[in-house]
């Protein structure tokens, strides 16, 4: 991914803005794609979960987990 000179100048005001600290455009740019790549890493999509016996690990008293249809009903 190769960011447009808007894309880093629009970063770098928001940089600004939000830490109070002016950075240079490369600064801007090294920064920029440090956060592309750990959103990208971050919104990658991984396996499927597979069921539990219950939800979360635990139960919740008056709940059950119809495992059929992976809800929670309430008893």
């Amino acid at each position: 991914m190769q960011p447009s000179d808007e894309l880093i100048e629009k970063f770098r005001q928001i940089y600004i803005e939000g830490y109070g600290v002016e950075i240079t455009r490369q600064q801007a740019y090294e920064k920029f794609l440090r956060l592309a790549n750990l959103l990208r890493f971050i919104l990658r999509p991984g396996p499927p979960l597979k069921p539990r016996d219950t939800p979360l690990g635990f139960s919740v008293p008056g709940f059950d987990l119809d495992t059929e249809n992976d809800k929670i009903r309430k008893q």
